[in-house]
């Protein structure tokens, strides 16, 4: 091995990069590249920020739809309750 540091990349079938390197972020093919992590779900690695796959990423932003539109329709009444001089109850 080359280098003082070694590359922590982690490749589709689950192994680690382990070459060496003069930086701490990585060997000069992986430096740049987005840490990947593996699936909450399978273990297979993955970049995304939901920490999914794209076979379990589904429902992951399913539900952040539902959630976005719980918000707006929670915002919509407060606006409604502030504005008209009501109280929604």
């Amino acid at each position: 091995m080359r280098g003082k540091y070694t590359c922590k990349y982690l490749h589709n079938s689950g192994e680690i990069c382990s070459k060496g390197s003069m930086h701490p972020e990585g060997c000069r093919l992986h430096r740049n590249c987005k840490e990947r992590k593996p699936c909450e779900e399978c273990g297979k690695p993955t970049a995304s920020v939901s920490g999914k796959c794209p076979l379990h990423i589904r429902g992951y932003y399913v539900a952040e739809y539902y959630r976005k539109l719980r918000e707006k329709v929670n915002e919509y009444g407060e606006q409604l309750s502030d504005n008209d001089g009501f109280s929604r109850q």
